[in-house]
C-alpha cells in the first residue's frame, strides 16, 4: 500500500465489537478469523481504505471524519466495484 508492506493477520476477535482493525504504527491489518469469505473480503476492503488514508496522510487530517469516509466507500464504491467485477469477469 503506497509503497509500504502491510502485514495481514487473521485473529479470533469474537470478544471484540469489530471485525477488523488497521494498526498504522505496526503497518498491520487484523481480520477476524471466524468471518465468512464474503465478510472477510468486505472487512479487508474496509481496513485497506483505513490503511490508504493513514499511509497517504489524509487520515490524520480528517479529525473524526475518517470512519465516515471509509463507511461511505463500503456502502457506495465497494458494491459498484463488485458489480463491475461480475459484469466484466474474464476467464
Amino acid at each position: 500500500m503506497a509503497g509500504q508492506r502491510i502485514k495481514v493477520i487473521r485473529k479470533d476477535l469474537s470478544d471484540e465489537d469489530y471485525f477488523g482493525s488497521y494498526l498504522h504504527d505496526k503497518k498491520t491489518i487484523i481480520i477476524h478469523s471466524k468471518l465468512t469469505a464474503k465478510k472477510t473480503k468486505e472487512t479487508m476492503w474496509h481496513e485497506m481504505v483505513h490503511a490508504w488514508l493513514a499511509c497517504s496522510g489524509l487520515g490524520a487530517a480528517m479529525e473524526g471524519l475518517e470512519e465516515a469516509l471509509v463507511v461511505s466507500s463500503d456502502e457506495i464504491f465497494y458494491p459498484a466495484w463488485e458489480r463491475f467485477l461480475k459484469r466484466f469477469k474474464t476467464n
